[in-house]
This record gives structure tokens, sequence and C-alpha cells, in this order.
């Protein structure tokens, strides 16, 4: 059952956004106008009683108290809808006015205004004016002002709300309803279904017309699957007659190669009656070219002293209707008056055969649906990042331009939720390639502290922004240099910072890197221990800690946001390089992460290097040069034309690799970005044009939105000189650049220590 459809997922962002600015109207600006109010009306009143202070200190002091109590039962009847009571006391507590008891306070003291004014000639007190306000016809009227302006800004919120959720009826998910329909009938076994292709160029167009060639390959299998359950079903029956009437086949023949007998089975299985069998040449059960050699082994067998011969291994057989099919054989010697025969024990060995032809075509078709599985992933890969790189490239665009401070949290909700998806995608994808075998890890040289450097250094203005202390601690002793995957270990620090820094509110956060070796092991035993004094892990939940989509407790998924996956990457990546991965926590008192991994020193040498914490520094971006964009899609090539606006480049666009060959004939570029998948020519074919047979040597950069480590592979050997994910990073663009366009270069930041603390 469909519990939550794909309108719900659609409109549930929409609505819950403007039910939330909703409840601001409501519960933060409405008593904040309530407060201001309130500070308005006592204010206000404090002026009233000033005003007429000189008054009652002149009338006290002549004793005249009529005109006292004239100037307060005036000031009483100018206010009598909201002033309760307005008492004056003398410094000994006599109470003068009022001469009775003042009216009682109202149970809404949030209403209630007392204000209290001692009058007193130079530091003498003569007296002491106590007012007690009920404002709430005030505020009465003030609410229905605010009332109204929340009345304007709902209807406003649900106009806008009615037009956005209209948008999504029409654009995505009436389509997305015709394909589902389409393939439901499909999913039914009606392969005859046609499903709706449009011209569109979209993602949506592209997977109708995914799904016309899954289509056509479907009913091509299943024709292929009922002829080859057609020939299964015949040879099942025809064993299991078989089979029933007698397992073996026996049969008697004579020195001369005659057959003697022939039993029901023997019927059965080489298909002559005993008539047409008895009688006959033993040959005629042999294939031909098999018959010279059986010759041989039966002479052979006649002549020696042994009873028995026993050939267990394969041998074949021919049928009436000339067909070949193999039998395990036993023969033994016996002899009557004087005469030599031989019996023949067979038995029909086609249903092992065809048992383990099945178990190889089932690896097969194993293997077929594990690349298919790989295929798809990546198929699904390369359609979510394509609209993920304009949703998250045309946001950051218009995070350049002016907002006001309203737009810009929005604008940030986007890119902050477009990075999070990005993450999910290449979580699955991870997970899902380590679970199907197909994670191959690298084995290069790499610096381990570079990568430490740049995990941190990834960290720190988020540590800055929430007042952690971040730490790193790189054993002086510890070499810098390793044999291994540097992507794959990056990731594994990039997944337990990352933790931490999002379950650590106060307190610190730090990470050391330390090893051991012996003379007699050439691995080096390296141990990463990140600490954390953050809200930390229940015994309970550390039991299943690093499954996967499972975190501490349901409250955490809800507070903190993630999928659970980080963890389970983590402990399956630290396992592929042969290590470990522990956790010591207890509740609201930190975590300490440990991991434990195998690694070769390299041999070469390198100069020291150091840690340090701090600030990403700031560079230029001005860059000169001629680069040709290769992209597709027209909404890819205004982003990474914004990305690259202010960096002084000027930019040729080519919408496939055919018009590119043609501009790259007729202009040079310094650079080119190519994208990988196009229409009419992609980019791993331009790519061979232009290197081989144009011999240009010009940097090529791959633009693709297939993440898979194979994708990579392929462009090397197309001749891509380097490799840019999408979505793409703004600041990934421009490094590439910096590192391919010539003349462009970085100064390096200086090294400050090799412990680094914020």
């Amino acid at each position: 059952m469909k519990l939550v459809g794909l309108r719900t997922k659609l409109i549930f962002p929409v609505l819950l956004g403007a039910f939330l600015l909703t409840l601001s109207l409501k519960f933060v600006l409405e008593p904040a106008w309530k407060l201001h109010a309130k500070e308005t009306e006592t204010l206000q009143q404090q002026k009233v009683i000033s005003a007429m202070t000189p008054d009652l200190i002149r009338n006290i002091l002549a004793n005249d108290y009529a005109s006292l109590f004239s100037t307060l039962n005036l000031q009483m009847q100018q206010n009598e809808n909201y002033w309760l009571s307005l008492v004056l006391t003398l410094p000994n507590g006599e109470q003068i006015y009022p001469a009775q008891e003042s009216t009682p306070t109202p149970k809404k003291t949030d209403l209630l205004i007392t204000i209290e004014r001692q009058l007193a000639i130079g530091n003498e007190p003569i007296a002491n004016l106590k007012l007690s306000v009920d404002w709430s016809a005030n505020w009465l009227v003030r609410k229905s002002e605010i009332t109204q302006l929340e009345f304007l800004v709902m209807l406003i919120i649900g106009a806008a709300t009615l037009a956005l959720i209209l948008m999504q009826e029409i654009l995505v998910r009436r389509p997305i309803i015709k394909l589902e329909s389409a393939a439901g009938r499909l999913a039914q076994g009606d392969f005859s279904t046609q499903l709706p292709v449009t011209q569109n160029s979209d993602e949506i167009g592209q997977l109708s017309r995914s799904f016309q060639l899954m289509t056509v390959k479907l009913n091509e299998s299943q024709k292929m699957f009922l002829d080859a359950l057609t020939r299964a079903t015949e040879d099942s029956i025809r064993f299991k007659t078989i089979h029933d009437a007698l397992a073996d086949a026996l049969m008697v023949i004579d020195e001369s190669g005659l057959i003697l007998s022939f039993n029901p089975a023997a019927e059965s299985m080489f298909g002559y009656s005993d008539s047409e069998a008895i009688g006959a040449s033993i040959n005629m059960l042999i294939p031909p070219d098999h018959r010279h050699g059986h010759d041989i082994k039966l002479k052979s067998f006649y002549g020696s002293d042994s009873e028995k011969l026993d050939l267990s291994r394969q041998v074949f057989a021919l049928k009436k209707d000339s067909t070949i099919f193999p039998i395990i054989i036993s023969i033994s010697k016996m002899t009557l008056s004087g005469h030599t025969y031989f019996t023949a024990l067979i038995r029909d060995v086609t249903k092992e055969k065809a048992f383990e032809a099945e178990l190889q075509q089932s690896r097969m078709e194993a293997l077929a649906a594990s690349q298919a599985k790989s295929e798809f992933l990546a198929k699904m890969s390369h359609e979510i990042r394509t609209p993920l790189n304009g949703v998250i490239g045309m946001a950051h665009l218009l995070n350049k331009s002016p907002l006001s401070e309203k737009q810009h949290k929005q604008l940030t909700t986007i890119l902050q939720s477009g990075q999070s998806l990005l993450t999910i995608i290449n979580d699955i994808l991870d997970l899902s390639k380590i679970e199907s075998g197909s994670m191959v890890l690298e084995n290069i040289e790499f610096s381990l502290l570079k990568i430490v450097q740049d995990v941190m250094d990834l960290f720190y203005a988020k540590c800055q922004e929430k007042g952690i202390k971040l730490t790193a601690d790189y054993e002086k002793t510890l070499p810098t240099h390793f044999i291994g995957d540097p992507t794959r270990l990056k990731q594994i620090l990039l997944n337990l910072v990352s933790n931490s820094v999002k379950f650590t509110q106060t307190g610190e956060i730090s990470l050391t890197v330390s090893g051991t070796s012996s003379e007699n092991d050439p691995l080096y035993s390296l141990t990463i221990t990140l600490k954390d004094s953050g809200i930390g892990i229940s015994d309970e939940a550390k039991s299943r800690l690093f499954e996967s989509f499972v975190q501490a407790d349901d409250s955490t998924t809800r507070k903190y946001g993630g999928t659970g996956l980080g963890l389970a990457i983590t402990k399956q990546l630290t396992e592929l390089m042969k290590g470990t991965v522990s956790v010591e926590s207890q509740l609201m008192q930190g975590s300490t992460f440990k991991i434990q991994v195998p690694l070769r020193v390299s041999d070469q040498l390198h100069h020291q290097e150091e840690l340090t914490l701090s600030a990403p520094p700031q560079h230029g971006n001005q860059l000169t040069g001629h680069i040709l964009l290769v992209e597709d899609v027209e909404m890819n090539q205004i982003v990474v034309e914004g990305m690259l606006e202010d960096c002084g480049l000027t930019i040729s666009c080519a919408f496939n690799g055919i018009d590119a060959i043609q501009m790259v004939a007729e202009n040079d570029y310094d650079l080119i970005l190519m994208d990988c998948q196009m229409p009419q020519m992609d980019g791993f074919d331009a790519t061979k044009i232009i290197r081989n047979d144009m011999k240009k040597t010009m940097p090529i950069i791959a633009l693709t939105a297939d993440a898979y480590d194979e994708n990579k592979i392929r462009c090397e050997q197309a001749g891509m000189n380097d490799f840019i994910t999408k979505p793409l990073s703004e600041d990934a663009l421009v490094e590439t650049l910096k590192r391919w366009l010539p003349g462009a270069s970085d100064a390096p930041t200086p090294p400050l220590g090799n412990k680094a603390f914020l």
C-alpha cells in the first residue's frame, strides 16, 4: 500500500513552510507586538503621573486635601474605562486616597499595568502613589489590527502555495503518473504496453524513452524465456518417465558385442524395443566417433583377469533417434559354459549435466543482474545529479545577487537541502558498491597529513560558528606519506568529523593521529582517534550504530537529520582496508571513535610537513584564457557561465560532441570543459577525436553526473586530463581551472606548527 504519494511529497514541503510561517506570525510576532504595546501603554501612563505629580506635592504640603482629592478624582473620571485603582499613601503607610479600599486586581495579570511613584521634596519622601491600569480594551483594538495583517499575509501565502502546487501537478506529477500507469501494466505482464514517449529533452522525457527501450528488451527476453521454459519442461518430462520406470539401464552382451538382454529401463533410455535391440550390435548405442575407442577398451578387458571394468568417467551413448547423451557405465565380466559375457549397468546423467548447465546459467544471470543493478544505479545517479546540478547551481548564482535577509535564509535552505540530497545519493551509491563487492580500493602514494589538514579545514568555520574548540594532533614521529586509498580514507575521516560537529553543541572536538611499526612487519599500524563532548550514545544504541540506515534513536533523526549511512559506510570501508572501527561513549558525556588500519609507508623522500588549523585562505579567482564549454543542457551552461563570470575568462558553448569538434577545428582554446553524456556524440568519442585525429593537446576536463570510479577510468582512457562531478561546486571548478590553465596559481598557506587548535 502506497502510504505517501508523489503529490504528498511535492506538496508537503510547501505546506510545511507555509504552516511554519503562519506559526511564526502567531506565536513569535504577536507576543512581540503585545509586549511592545504594553511597554508603550506603561510609558504613556508614566507620563500622566509625571504631569500631575507637581500638583499633588503642592496640595500635600499645603494640606489642601480638597484640591488633592479633586485632582485625583478628575484623573480617575477621565480614565475610568481602564484605570482600576489609584492609591495615595503617606510614608508611614496611612492611605489618604481613596477613603475606601481600591478595586480588586483582575485575574489576567498580563493585561494589568502597575505603576508606583514616590512623591518627594529633595530626598525627603512625602507620599507614595500607586496606579493599576487594565489595558485590555486598548490591546483588543491593537490585536484586531494585527489579526487583519496576519490574515493578509496568510492570504498571500495561500495564493503562492496554490500556484506552486498547480505547477508541480502539471509539470511533474501528471507525466510521472502516466509513466507509473504504463509501468504498472508492464509489471503485470502486458509487454505490449506502449509507454508514452515525449519529445522533451528533460529528465522525464529521457526516462520515458528508457522505459520504452526496456519494454522492447523485455519482449525479447520473455520470448527467449518461454522457449527455454518449453525445452526445459520437455526434458523434465522425458527424464521423469525414464526415472520412474527404472533409474538404470541393464543389458548383457556377448564377446562379439551382440546384445543378449535389454531391460525396460534400457528401452526407455535408448528408444529401442527389446525386439529391436536383442541380437543387434552394441555399436548402435555408441556414437560413431566413440566406437573405435570402445572396441579397444572392451578387447583389453576381455583379455584381462579383472572381473569388473568401472568406467565412472563420463562417456556418451546414442539413442535410436540419433540423440547423443552422457552416461556413466559400469561393466562386469562373467564366464558361462566356456563363453564370456559382459553385463553393463548404465546410468543416464543427462539430468546432472542439465543441472550443471542450469547452475552455470544461473551464475551468468546473477552476474548479469548485478551488472544491470550497477548500470541502473549509474543511470539513476546521472538522472538525479543532472537536475540537482541545475537546482544547486542556480541557487548558488542567485545567492550572489542582492537579496533580502529573508530571501537569503530561504536560498540557504535550498542550498543546504541540495547538498544533503547529494550526500544521500553518494552514500547510497557507495553502500551499493560495497555490498555488491564491486568497490575496488586504490593503492597509490598519498599524504596522510594533507588529508587530515583538508578535513579539519573543512569544518573549521562551522566549529567557530558553534563556539566549539577544534584541535588536531599529528604525531611528530609518524610518517606523512603512505600507500593506500586516499579518497576512501578521507571519506572515513569526513564521516566521523561531520558526525562529531553535528552532535556537539559546546565543548571540544579533538583528532589524534598516531601509529606504530615493527621491523618484521612492512605495514604501519595507524590509529586515528576522534573525541568529542557531544550528546553521546547509549549502550543499547552502540550495538547497532554501524548498521545501515540506523541512528541512535528516532529523536536523533528528527532533531539532527541524516540517513544513518555514514557510520555503516565508515565501518565497511575500514574493513575493506583490513582495519577496525570502535566507539566508546556515554549519554551526555561525549564519544570517542577509534579507527585502526594497516598502511604501508611510502619509500619516497618528502619534505617535512606540518599541520595547522585556520580559516581557508581566500584566493582571487582572476584567470585568463578562452574556454570551450561542451554541455547539452542549457541550464548547466548557464550555471557554469555564472560561476565563472567574474574570473575574466572567455567562454564559448557547444551543445554536443559534433559541434565541439567543429569549433575546436576553427578556434584555439586554452581548455575544454567536456560533458560526458550528450546526444549525437558524447564527450568520450569527441575527446578521442580531438586527441587522436586532430592531435590537440589542450587540457580537457570531464563534467559528468556519473560518480562511479569506472566512469573516471573511462574518462582517462578517452584522453581527458581531469574529472569534476555534478552537481558542480564553484570552488572545485575554479580550483580545477587554476591547475590546468596556463599562468594560474595560488600562494600556499604558511604552516603554523604540528599541533593546531581553534
